[in-house]
């Protein structure tokens, strides 16, 4: 997130500090801030605080946000996916669902659980 500092001669320089606020996360994953708390709520994602008082997401995150997404379009509750994300390598990677409907992800959960 580029942020400024005031230098004595009146410049501002910019410096990348490496955090995304929770707008700019949003925007990047598609999401709305509000899914965003969502998601920190059922603690699919994590945060930091800054001096501010807000939240910062690490760069990682906007793609973390993109699987959760595509995992609940996908059936399974936020529970169930907060103990598959550990699984995932990289935050990045797109999840592939071939054949894979919500129906037959019920199907296969319900066996599973019960």
């Amino acid at each position: 997130m580029p942020t400024s500092s005031e230098l004595d001669a009146g410049v501002k320089v910019k410096r990348w500090c490496g955090d995304t606020r929770i707008g700019e996360l949003a925007t990047q994953a598609g999401a709305s801030p509000r899914q965003v708390r969502f998601y920190e709520a059922k603690r699919l994602i994590t945060s930091t605080r800054g001096p501010n008082n807000y939240r910062d997401y690490s760069e990682a995150t906007p793609g973390r946000v993109q699987q959760i997404r595509d995992l609940l379009n996908a059936g399974p509750s936020t529970r169930a996916i907060r103990g598959i994300l550990p699984c995932l390598k990289s935050p990045r990677d797109p999840i592939v669902f071939e054949g894979v409907t919500r129906r037959r992800w019920r199907h296969s959960n319900a066996n599973v659980t019960g």
